[in-house]
């Protein structure tokens, strides 16, 4: 998988040994930990070495020369967005006698020394189309950092599918942001000391200037950004208040900077109107894919999801066609070099190695029937982020933009358990019970001509749909036979349940602790005739344009009006995994375009009138799973039975 440090056998770590160290991390840190295990890397000290890396790969040197600014414009994105960043800055053009210079005058002036590097590095091998060709991309490469790796691991995939994203921008939307927070952090600090109205105002105006500078704006422009507009309207608050209201005007700045604070920091929706930052991603998902632009990279998460954003894989017309030929697949080891000839003009060795470059748009995804093995999912929604409830079943933690509904944990437990005591907690919270999973993705909802999803309009009808464009599975199968699971069983399915990305990956995270191939293999087969698994091809779903995540909940009245709310979710929504059980509790967590989940939720929310008294929608802030050792937490190895979490 990559140009590694070759490691002996012996130096890897068995699969329980593994599973036993890593029961209480989240997946990303599980992964992190074992790539650094298995790469001897410290990710996070990994430093950049130009030369090499250009020796390592038989490369040359960045050129020592002007590039014309119309090329770096263009490559970069520069421009394309200058609007709708709401900044007043000159427009920039690169400036300097060579082609490192030239980038590194684009950069706003908060990057650090380490950040210039790695940006000008990787972005002018992007701009001369100067870096490995042919060959699997590294996790890591040899002579790169992880920030270096995972942008020329993107440049990569841009190229398979020919697009063109904003680098430029995204990077500069990325530390508007680390501004304003720091900014912020400045102003709480010296609101917290003892000093006078006018030490106040004189601190605030030098916070705003340091801002203004730091993000090379121009203060006297007509349309400042919003974020200096608010520290002015501080400024403005204290100069005009009156000695016997000074207090109070205080106490009021100080309320709006903690909540501003704590605001900007969660993507919580009121900040992204006040001070700008609806540029970034509604939901902070996990990252699971054995990419560079993954778990190691977690340091620069925030550039590396916006940049993702820009994607939309679904252009491509192989990447489209392949998934809708493997729909009704349901064995390992796809695309193979056979499905991708059948959907392209590609063959022969090109065929090759295009399936080499699309293998990292897709993910096997695996969906157990937990019904079979005596497993079920609980829900327990919470008002407070702080009141989630722990066990040894916890598989997910949510976070929401809500008043009303601001966490949820979801935990697997046996069929036969009666869960918590909730009266033990504080706060107020909403349960469900549910067993079986639908997963869906809907291509009636894209739009071949325009190449994007179509908007969602509030109370529109759906138009008729065609059953080839629905992408679907479901552990609803008429196959009810309880399946007992073996101890090495057990442990695949907690791989394979959590991993994101190709079979390439899984092979690989299964030899690196020390799962034997043809075992997993013969493993596999019988949990997949035995239905214990249903297998689905997904696109890489970070790169199909829906960033924005939603969970909705209803329990239904009865088992028919669960259905029918089960069968328009699906209807309308281009991505949905859908949870349900003999409760009648549905719960389905939705991807949505950008911008769109205000409508979404508001849709949904009509909709599950119809069938239920007691429903909710929720906009998702973040999801962090706990999928992989959470088995290995569960079963007994003496009596191979399911442990009560609780």
């Amino acid at each position: 998988m990559s140009k590694g440090k070759e490691k002996t056998k012996s130096n890897k770590i068995s699969t329980t040994e593994w599973l036993r160290v890593s029961k209480k991390l989240s997946d990303p840190a599980i992964l992190r930990h074992l790539l650094s295990n298995a790469f001897h890397i410290d990710f996070e000290k990994q430093t950049l070495d130009p030369a090499l890396f250009e020796k390592t790969y038989d490369l040359g040197a960045v050129p020592r020369k002007i590039v014309s600014a119309d090329t770096i414009e263009s490559v970069l994105g520069l421009g394309q967005e200058t609007l709708d960043l709401q900044i007043a800055m000159s427009k920039r053009t690169p400036k300097g006698t060579a082609l490192i210079p030239q980038i590194q005058s684009l950069l706003p002036n908060n990057v650090n020394r380490r950040e210039r590097e790695s940006f000008t590095y990787a972005l002018s091998r992007i701009i001369t189309e100067r870096f490995p060709k042919n060959t699997r991309w590294p996790i890591v490469p040899v002579g790169l950092d992880t920030l270096s790796a995972s942008l020329l691991q993107l440049f990569i995939i841009s190229k398979a599918v020919d697009q063109r994203i904003p680098w430029i921008i995204a990077i500069w939307k990325t530390k508007i942001r680390e501004a304003k927070i720091v900014t912020l952090d400045t102003i709480q600090e010296l609101l917290s000391q003892k000093r006078s109205p006018e030490e106040i105002e004189e601190s605030l105006t030098e916070a705003n200037e340091i801002f203004n500078a730091t993000l090379s704006l121009i203060p006297k422009l007509e349309n400042q950004d919003p974020f200096s507009n608010q520290i002015s309207d501080w400024i403005a608050d204290l100069t005009v208040a009156e000695d016997k209201d000074l207090q109070d005007t205080l106490d009021d700045i100080k309320k709006e900077v903690r909540e501003a604070i704590a605001e900007i920091k969660e993507h919580n929706k009121s900040l992204k109107e006040n001070i700008n930052v609806q540029s970034d991603p509604a939901t902070n998902w996990n990252n699971l894919s054995l990419r560079s632009d993954g778990p190691v990279s977690d340091e620069h998460r925030a550039l590396l999801r916006l940049l993702r954003m820009e994607f939309n894989i679904l252009r491509y017309d192989p990447i489209r066609k392949l998934c809708i030929n493997l729909a009704h697949v349901e064995t390992p080891n796809h695309p193979s070099v056979v499905d991708l000839m059948q959907v392209s003009e590609f063959a022969g060795r090109n065929a090759y190695n295009e399936l080499h470059r699309l293998q990292l748009l897709f993910n096997e995804f695996y969906i157990p029937n937990f019904g079979k093995i005596g497993l079920r999912y609980r829900y327990i929604f919470a008002d407070s982020q702080r009141a989630g409830v722990d066990s040894e079943g916890l598989v997910e933690k949510l976070e929401f933009i809500e008043d009303d509904i601001r966490s949820c944990t979801i935990h697997l437990e046996p069929s036969w358990s009666e869960g918590p005591d909730i009266r033990l907690f504080s706060g107020k919270f909403n349960e469900a019970v549910v067993e079986d999973e639908i997963v869906s993705l809907n291509l009636n909802h894209y739009d071949l001509k325009k190449c994007d999803w179509t908007a969602l309009k509030y109370g529109a009808s759906h138009p008729k749909q065609k059953d080839s464009l629905l992408i679907q599975r479901s552990t609803q199968t008429e196959n009810k036979k309880p399946f007992s699971l073996s101890p090495r069983q057990t442990e695949l399915l907690g791989i394979l349940w959590s991993l994101e990305g190709p079979d390439t990956h899984r092979n690989w995270l299964l030899d690196e602790v020390n799962y034997r191939r043809q075992t997993a293999n013969l493993n596999l087969g019988i949990m997949l005739e035995n239905e214990v698994l249903r297998l689905l091809y997904l696109p890489a779903l970070e790169f199909c344009k829906l960033p924005d995540g939603l969970v909705a909940y209803a329990n239904c009245s009865d088992r028919k009006s669960r259905d029918r709310l089960v069968n328009h979710i699906i209807e309308s929504q281009p991505f949905s995994r859908i949870h349900l059980g003999d409760t009648n509790d549905v719960v389905a967590h939705i991807r949505s375009p950008s911008k769109q989940s205000d409508t979404v939720a508001g849709s949904l929310n009509g909709k599950m009138q119809e069938f239920s008294d007691n429903h909710f929608t929720a906009r998702m802030q973040e999801r962090r799973t706990y999928k992989i050792p959470v088995f290995h937490r569960l079963l007994d190895p003496k009596t191979r039975m399911w442990r009560n979490p609780w």
